[in-house]
């Protein structure tokens, strides 16, 4: 026996669907980096309040996140990047942005508040590709970025350093990472010695009184990188110098 279903019938099923479809996609649309701004801060917000409870609820916790995530990965333009900037840099807020010079690569980081989940931080980079910014996730342990640099290779080619740092009680782990915007992609490249995409130095926190706090301090807009590694006697204190392909241990040139 054959079904049949009335035009009418089949436009409004069709319309409900439509509809939810929408609803169930829907993304808050902002008029510019201001509004983002404004709609992070009432997140983060939220998000800080519920932790600070007594047996905060988990599920909200996740919500907001997802909608702290779904928001960063929606700004498409560095037009708007560049308006999150200047109003980030007016007031303090409960999570990071870091923005290259040249407003190609942008990054959020954020205490998550999930702590017992193995992921209490999260970071998601924005690149730009095809006169668009492109959400993606990064390489290796999410810490909380706080810096990002820039400098030419001998080649042209841009290389840029991603600076960041986690602390769990008293202790300190520091980390850098080197990217490259190549073929449309945000690829790592192997910017430091043994062929290595990242540096890293372990140690203590300044209020330590354990010992020496552990530091990677980047200085000369780039070309020149100080470790500081109290749990590895082999980068006790170091220096390494940008060679206009990767970095080298100052000793090597000597």
């Amino acid at each position: 026996m054959r079904l049949t279903q009335s035009p009418i019938v089949f436009i409004f099923s069709l319309a409900l669907l439509s509809s939810s479809c929408v609803r169930k996609g829907h993304i808050q649309e902002f008029a510019n980096g201001t509004e983002i701004n404004i709609s992070l801060d009432s997140l983060f917000t939220k998000l800080e309040s519920l932790s600070s409870m007594p047996n905060p609820n988990s599920e909200v916790l996740v919500e907001i996140n997802e909608k702290i995530r779904r928001t960063i990965e929606h700004i498409g333009s560095q037009k708007l990047l560049a308006e999150i900037d200047a109003g980030y840099k007016t007031k303090k807020h409960h999570f990071s942005f870091i923005l290259s010079d040249d407003k190609k690569i942008a990054v959020f980081s954020w205490p998550t508040r999930l702590e017992n989940s193995g992921n209490r931080i999260k970071n998601i980079a924005l690149y730009h590709s095809n006169d668009k910014m492109v959400p993606t996730s990064l390489y290796g342990t999410p810490i909380i970025y706080n810096g990002i640099h820039q400098l030419k290779m001998y080649d042209g080619t841009t290389l840029y350093l991603l600076q960041g740092q986690d602390s769990m009680q008293q202790k300190m782990l520091n980390r850098v990472n080197a990217y490259l915007l190549k073929n449309g992609y945000l690829e790592e490249t192997p910017a430091f010695p043994n062929n290595e995409t990242s540096i890293v130095t372990n140690g203590y926190s300044i209020s330590s009184k354990m010992g020496p706090p552990c530091s990677i301090k980047i200085g000369i807009k780039g070309l020149k990188i100080q470790l500081q590694n109290v749990l590895d006697s082999s980068l006790a204190q170091n220096s390494l110098t940008f060679d206009g392909k990767k970095y080298v241990f100052d000793k090597e040139l000597n």
